[in-house]
């Protein structure tokens, strides 16, 4: 039964991937520039950039222009225009543009977009210039959507309008509904190093409370009629569902909604429920309806931290009894006495209760959040205890104010009241994160290594249930490999160094990397881009702070000599020739160099690169126009020249012992 079910599951997977489908749009051999009509899948997403989702309705093929129904999935990019920016879900646009596929990372432990969108179903993206597209129609898609992005747009409106503060408004829109587009990258940090990021993200919690409003709320009606518990079940279900879809739907809010309508429905049936199974139930029925969820870093941590909660949070919660062993009071005062110390117990009893959940989820997500994030905050129990009670406050007048929007004096009391909140949790987890030792950065796990971690988890974990001593081995032996794996990896690092070009968009992007320390040329000191190209690969050496140059910045150390355009790490030379760099005439002797790169379309021509220098291989960084690398691979390949194009090849790295 169980082979059946997994070779259900893969064909469900093969299945669901359509670019097996005949009507897939580019299976058209498309042309060069071809005309798609296709309408948003998703609200736009505002950058340098306006990101659109389209899902494809029709396409030209090559040999003709004449459109034939197509279907499929394509991510563009506009220029951000008016026009641009007033787009909505539902609406259909046309284009002619070049149709590309989506490629891999051409930089080593580059952020793969490619493995993110091929789990929407995305294989192909456009960059469609103003001018190039037009809007056809509107109100297409599913209309359930449709009309959850509305009521999404309506609430931030309103939220915009009653929370005074911009960056309270952001929070709370956040908060409430899931739209983060307004938020500050200052209070994200904040978020993030405080490990209070799902609650800017609406995840289980929210949809857990709003089930607990309802419940509270749906409690006071006292009927004995039989067709109350149908209906009662049926508010829920809508409830519940509705504020999953206005806020995303993101895979946290679709497991919660999944497993509290499994108990809902129980609750109605008069069946109990094991939560184990609902969890998995949920997570079934969820990759059944979108199989490529499985690769979903939200998918992964929501179901990963429930099952932490399910099995580690009882034995965490019984390691600490809250009891003062209050005696039977004799006066009155003792009566206080006691009456006050309970209400100390139950705030004690609350505060653990929210360590004890901390910790069960960060047991479990440990090793996955080290290896996408590589960072770990010491003090998440700490924001937990002022993020849960605060954004559980939020949330509520949140739903309050949108109840109350029409009420003149009670709105804007209620606006005020919430950007309150959310001021005060700001500032808790900003007082948090300032706190000494507050984050341990730039932690970096291989696949293999979270693999072996949570091994040594799983295997603790069942010595310390079943107390059988054998067990002990597993996450002994996990530790030690573990272990064994970081020292070599150090130490090779630590012996080997690397001259890397690596490929950045319009960027000159040049590295020496070495034991715990980098050198990286480039034209722009955007720490943005580059820590986007770079970072992991630099942790990966063991390197936290490289040191960033300008292309016109002389260096002289004990390893690296620079007086542009002439460099040299080690034993490796090269020239670094860009637009002002003209080669005249033939040289007496050529200059022997290790590596010519070729930055920003200098003008030149590979037969005067042959009179100047021998080398061993041409490259073209990312700076390079796409007319001058063809030109010049073209004159490499009659010349039988070394060429190297790292926007099609990928970075060009070299071992330096």
């Amino acid at each position: 039964l169980i082979i059946a079910v997994f070779l259900v599951g893969w064909l469900r997977s093969c299945l669901y991937n359509e670019e097996v489908t005949p009507d897939y749009f580019a299976h058209k051999k498309l042309a060069d520039t071809s005309f798609i009509v296709g309408y948003l899948t998703a609200p736009p997403v505002a950058a340098k950039r306006i990101k659109v989702r389209l899902a494809v309705q029709a396409a030209s093929g090559s040999n003709d222009d004449s459109l034939r129904q197509a279907t499929g999935n394509i991510f563009c990019y506009l220029d951000s225009t008016s026009e641009s920016a007033e787009l909505k879900y539902g609406d259909a646009i046309s284009f002619r543009a070049r149709i590309s596929e989506i490629e891999p990372p051409k930089n080593p432990l580059e952020i793969d977009l490619q493995h993110i969108l091929y789990a929407q179903n995305i294989h192909h993206r456009a960059f469609i210039k103003t001018g190039e597209w037009a809007k056809v129609g509107e109100k297409q898609g599913n209309i359930i959507m449709r009309y959850a992005y509305l009521s999404q747009a309506w609430c931030v409106e309103q939220i915009n309008t009653f929370v005074p503060n911009p960056d309270n408004a952001g929070v709370a829109a956040a908060l409430i509904i899931g739209f983060t587009d307004d938020i500050s990258d200052e209070i994200k940090e904040a978020y993030i190093n405080t490990g209070a990021m799902h609650v800017l993200s609406v995840s289980g919690l929210h949809v857990g409370l709003v089930y607990s409003l309802l419940e509270i709320a749906l409690r006071r009606v006292k009927t004995k009629k039989k067709a109350w518990k149908w209906l009662q079940m049926l508010i829920q279900l809508c409830f519940i569902w509705g504020f999953s879809l206005a806020t995303g739907a993101t895979a946290a809010v679709l497991r919660a909604a999944v497993m509290l309508t499994m108990v809902i429905i129980g609750k109605a049936l008069k069946r109990d429920s094991n939560t184990m199974n609902v969890l998995s139930a949920a997570a079934f029925l969820l990759l059944i309806f979108q199989p490529y969820l499985v690769s979903n870093i939200g998918f992964q941590l929501s179901f990963l931290a429930v099952s932490g909660l399910l099995v580690f949070y009882p034995s965490i919660y019984d390691l600490v009894e809250i009891d003062f062993k209050l005696k039977a009071p004799k006066t009155i005062a003792e009566k206080r006495r006691n009456a006050f110390l309970r209400k100390a117990e139950d705030i004690l009893d609350w505060a653990w209760q929210v360590t004890a959940v901390g910790l069960a989820a960060q047991i479990v997500t440990l090793p996955l959040s080290l290896y996408y994030f590589h960072q770990f905050p010491v003090y998440f129990w700490l924001s937990g205890w002022a993020v849960i009670p605060l954004a559980t406050l939020a949330l509520w007048l949140g739903m309050v104010l949108f109840i109350v929007v029409k009420i003149p004096f009670i709105n804007t009391a209620t606006g005020w009241l919430l950007g309150s909140i959310v001021w005060l949790m700001n500032t808790s987890l900003w007082l948090i994160e300032q706190l000494p030792f507050a984050l341990i950065q730039n932690l970096f796990l291989t696949k293999i290594e979270a693999a072996l971690f949570y091994i040594a988890i799983l295997g603790a974990s069942i010595w310390l249930f079943t107390k059988n001593p054998r067990w002990s081995f597993v996450p002994l032996i996990a530790t030690c490999i573990f272990l064994g794996g970081k020292c070599y990896s150090y130490y090779e690092n630590l012996y080997t160094s690397e001259w890397i070009v690596q490929n950045s968009y319009r960027k000159t992007l040049i590295g020496a990397v070495g034991a715990t320390n980098a050198v990286y040329y480039t034209e722009s000191l955007d720490k943005r881009s580059i820590d986007f190209t770079t970072k992991n690969f630099l942790l990966s050496k063991n390197v936290t702070d490289p040191t960033i140059l300008t292309l016109t910045d002389t260096l002289e150390t004990a390893n690296y000599w620079a007086k542009p355009p002439f460099y040299q790490y080690k034993t490796i030379r090269w020239v670094r020739l860009m637009p002002d760099d003209v080669l005249h005439g033939v040289a007496l002797q050529k200059l022997k160099l290790n590596y010519v790169v070729l930055s920003q379309n200098p003008k030149i021509d590979m037969r005067e690169l042959m009179q100047q220098f021998d080398c061993e291989m041409i490259i073209a960084d990312g700076s390079c126009a796409p007319w001058s690398v063809k030109r010049w691979k073209l004159q490499a390949e009659e010349l039988k020249l070394p060429f190297w194009n790292t926007k099609e090849q990928g970075a060009f790295r070299v071992i330096v012992k």
